[in-house]
């Protein structure tokens, strides 16, 4: 909202104490082609939830909006590519909250009325982020006459208007989804017997001896699992594995299309070319697609592969070239065609302490008005002249805690990034000098560590990118397709013995979602998309197996181990996951009749251990709440038996995650639960903002989101 007080008028305004604060209609301001640069077939669909199709036509106003906000706000945005699909990804993640968390606070009932909204702003009771808004602050404190003024102003500016309609719906929505959180916490209370018993959970030891035997102790020969078994097994735990969203299983093998040295010195003749015929340019073409238009060289520079390579063009005169850099598998060709000083925007580097006007700061020191935080900025800036360190100072006095936990350092950055009485003193001075600056945050103490630099270059740049030739693609296209002739014949097994016998690497990926972006091996994100594209068809099927997908770095072929639909899991889709767990369940029945036997005649916990090959593991002073069982480890249905058991009494064999075991109590502490107490404290699990997440999550799940963006090229 700091962003409002920049565009006020600067005259006098009168003001009206009592005002009726109007919403305004943002309207289009974007034109022209679709931000997403996507089709309008009503067919194409981008995902799904609650059913609900999520189509590209949705998408693209959210990105209009955005991009009008970040134009409104940042006065050098550029929409670029980049840019382009940062806004894309921002959109279906707020197109998403809108249709499941935000569907559900709509289906609540809750609104913020005009009379709430006054009183949110203007009453008596103004909420913390207005009161904290530096935009409607007097002398650091809220003044309801600034909220009051801006409104007025935006009646008859345009610009203003659409910045104070974003802002009071972002406010409307806030409290809404406060409210809604709230709502949900207190319909999660607590009744004063469950609170008592998590009590008594929390601060009971129990002492005593628990038995366990290991699965292991039977072995997997001795035990056969049937189908039979595995459908009962996933008949009781049908939700478990319940598919949410399709999924695959895939075994593939790739080929690299590795540049010979022959293709990397074609690659270096054609720079070395290049860079000979512009060097003997009498008149550099200066507005072709290889020009850069003036720019910073630290712009350039605050990219690290560039850093120590690009400097140079500070320094070079017109005309001149770098030597031909090597970044990242390309040929850089470089040459500096004119240079300027910007005088209005340098380059900065500083450092700075940050004294709020009112507040604690880390040394705990409470700064109480804007008085205080002038003698406390005055003070280390005497300091810092006589020779104290500014960084050392910073993490005790400073109220910036990302600056101050870099020794107070702002590294490279355009002064018009910061607000301007803070650029104007960094664009003014030089390496060495200090200073007191006033912002709406509060005092900096300012130290600059370089002097601005105001260079910035116009240059041309193209790039060989170093590929594989002719030659390369011809041996790696042998040998995909021999691989390919050879397994096609066959399921999974002749695909992996045509692998091994051919020295390929074995690659599994297993749950391959929809979503996916990266995959082992293939580290472009397009060539995933391709491969989801086939593997996400609607006709394929478990041992399919793809034809050889020839991409520009790589050759691979995809074998469909397993198709996983949304729906109820078959015993086919997760036997690999059931099968050990129902193996257990068999080995326990085998275990608990030994134990059970063991116990009609051992009379101690050792000769039991003894007969069933056991092992004894003492227990003293153990609380629930620990979650953890001395050689155990984190076994809860064990845990759950030691604090469910009588005293002097033995335990019914308890199945665990890793063994079967049995628990004797000696004794359990004697817990008083106090009158008074146990209802204070904050109760974490439902905390307003925790729940708005965990919300989201579920709300999501609930939907089974589907997310078919990989099928868009704007993804």
């Amino acid at each position: 909202m700091a962003v409002i007080q920049k565009l006020r008028n600067s005259g006098a305004v009168v003001i009206v104490i009592i005002v009726a604060l109007v919403l305004f209609v943002v309207g289009d301001i974007v034109t022209g082609n679709r931000m997403t640069g996507i089709g309008r077939d009503e067919a194409d669909v981008a995902g799904e939830v609650f059913g609900e199709k999520i189509r590209e036509r949705d998408i693209d106003p959210l990105v209009r909006d955005l991009a009008k906000q970040q134009s409104e706000q940042n006065p050098n945005f550029k929409f670029d590519e980049n840019t382009r699909k940062q806004l894309i990804e921002q959109a279906w993640t707020t197109l998403i909250r809108q249709r499941t968390y935000e569907a559900q606070i709509a289906k609540s009932g809750i609104n913020i009325t005009d009379e709430d909204f006054n009183e949110m702003t203007v009453g008596q009771h103004p909420i913390e982020s207005i009161k904290g808004d530096p935009s409607f602050q007097t002398d650091n404190k809220f003044d309801p006459r600034k909220v009051i003024e801006i409104f007025r102003q935006a009646k008859s500016d345009p610009s203003l208007r659409g910045r104070v309609a974003a802002y009071v719906k972002q406010l409307k929505d806030q409290e809404r989804e406060k409210r809604y959180t709230t709502y949900i916490s207190k319909a999660q209370m607590k009744s004063k017997t469950e609170k008592e018993y998590e009590y008594v959970a929390s601060n009971q030891g129990a002492s005593g001896k628990i038995v366990a035997v290991n699965y292991s102790t039977v072995l997997d020969k001795d035990i056969k699992v049937t189908d039979s078994d595995l459908e009962k097994y996933l008949k009781e735990h049908k939700e478990e594995y319940k598919q949410t969203v399709s999924s695959r299983d895939i075994s593939y093998v790739v080929w690299d299309l590795v540049p010979s040295a022959e293709d990397t010195a074609y690659s270096k003749k054609q720079a070395e070319e290049l860079y000979l015929r512009w060097s003997k340019e009498t008149k550099p073409d200066t507005a072709g697609e290889d020009v850069v238009a003036f720019k910073a060289v630290r712009d350039i520079t605050l990219d690290s592969a560039k850093m120590a390579m690009y400097s140079g063009l500070s320094t070079l005169p017109k005309n001149g070239m770098l030597p031909i850099l090597t970044i990242e598998g390309k040929y850089h060709i470089v040459q500096k065609l004119d240079e300027m000083k910007d005088t209005a925007n340098p380059f900065v580097k500083v450092s700075h302490i940050l004294i709020p006007m009112n507040g604690e700061l880390p040394n705990k020191t409470a700064v109480k008005d804007s008085a205080q935080a002038l003698q406390i900025a005055n003070e280390l800036l005497a300091k810092i002249n006589a020779g104290a360190d500014l960084g050392a100072l910073a993490k005790d006095y400073s109220g910036d805690p990302g600056s101050a936990n870099n020794k107070g350092v702002y590294d490279w950055k355009a002064a018009n990034t910061y607000v301007p009485s803070f650029a104007q003193f960094c664009a003014t001075h030089n390496a060495g000098e200090t200073g007191v600056v006033k912002t709406q945050y509060g005092y900096h103490v300012m130290k600059m560590l370089a002097n601005p630099d105001f260079m910035k270059v116009k240059y041309r740049e193209r790039s060989i990118e170093v590929v594989a030739g002719s030659e390369t693609i011809k041996l790696v296209d042998e040998a995909s397709s021999k691989f390919y002739n050879a397994a096609i014949s066959g399921g999974q097994k002749t695909f992996e013995a045509t692998r091994d016998k051919l020295g390929l690497k074995p690659l599994v990926k297993k749950d391959i979602k929809t979503e996916d972006r990266t995959l082992g091996g293939i580290s472009t994100p397009e060539d995933v998309k391709t491969i989801l594209s086939w593997l996400f068809d609607k006709e394929r099927k478990t041992n399919d197996m793809s034809s050889v997908f020839p991409f520009s770095s790589r050759h691979v072929v995809v074998f469909v181990n397993s198709v996983k639909n949304r729906g109820y899991a078959t015993v086919a889709d997760v036997r690999e996951k059931i099968e050990p767990l129902v193996r257990n369940e068999l080995k326990a029945e085998k275990i608990r009749e030994k134990i059970e036997k063991a116990m009609a005649s051992a009379k101690t916990a050792e000769d039991i251990a003894a007969k069933v090959g056991g092992t004894v593991v003492p227990v003293e002073g153990l609380k629930m709440g620990s979650n953890f069982i001395p050689q155990l480890f984190t076994e809860p249905r064990i845990l759950g038996a030691l604090f469910g058991v009588k005293e002097k009494t033995w335990s019914k064999p308890v199945s665990g995650n890793n063994v079967v075991a049995i628990v004797w109590v000696d004794k359990k502490d004697k817990v008083e639960i106090p009158k008074t107490g146990i209802d204070e404290g904050p109760d974490f699990a439902n905390n307003p903002q925790f729940l708005a997440n965990r919300l989201q999550d579920v709300l999501k799940n609930k939907g089974e989101l589907q997310d078919y963006r990989y099928k868009f090229s704007w993804d």
